[in-house]
């Protein structure tokens, strides 16, 4: 585009004379300035590694980290049901083993001899004199049967019996085979109340 401009005097007062501008035209054209393309690609650069690393420290990071725990979590709920299905018969095992327990006799369990001071009472007056062929406890009622013992060893057995703070009372019944030395002698013992 080519702008005129007209032919002007100068001339008056306060007007100097000199050459007039000859220049009748004006480019208004811009030229373009020169950049510096390898700033320019060094900061693409920098800010491509930029997003890069907020994106995997900010982003994938939390993302692997959040999987790793879920899958902790699955594995720990899978482990809980495991337990829980071991578990499941706590409840009918724990009264079961309450009903052997001292704490969780009835009161009729309660009220019974105890049993080791009955086995120690066999052991301490019969297994030293004679042989024992069957012992057999039922709730307070105990029957002894023994053999190779003489009548002086049975009565001395009965005797003892008869002094042992658990024992309510006794009955002896002896019976002679025709061997002269086989005698059969049965003994039933009442066991006094716990």
């Amino acid at each position: 585009m080519e702008l005129k401009l007209p032919n002007i005097s100068l001339t008056g007062k306060g007007a100097k004379s000199g050459p007039i501008p000859s220049k009748t035209t004006i480019n208004l054209v811009v030229q373009p300035k020169k950049r510096n393309t390898t700033m320019t690609v060094l900061l693409g650069i920098l800010g491509i590694v930029l997003i890069a690393a907020i994106a995997k420290f900010g982003f994938v990071d939390l993302l692997t980290t959040l999987g790793a725990a879920q899958s902790r979590e699955a594995g720990l709920k899978t482990q809980l049901l495991s337990l829980q299905q071991q578990s499941a018969d706590y409840e009918e095992l724990k009264n079961q083993y309450a009903s052997y327990a001292i704490t969780q006799m009835t009161p009729e369990e309660s009220a019974l001899q105890d049993r080791n001071a009955v086995l120690d009472l066999i052991s301490n007056t019969l297994t030293q004199v004679a042989d024992v062929r069957s012992v057999t406890l039922t709730e307070q009622d105990l029957e002894l049967q023994f053999a190779n013992a003489s009548l002086e060893e049975t009565s001395a057995v009965l005797a003892v019996l008869e002094q042992s703070p658990i024992v309510d009372t006794v009955n002896l019944t002896t019976a002679k085979t025709s061997n002269d030395s086989d005698v059969i002698s049965s003994v039933q013992v009442k066991l006094k109340n716990a």
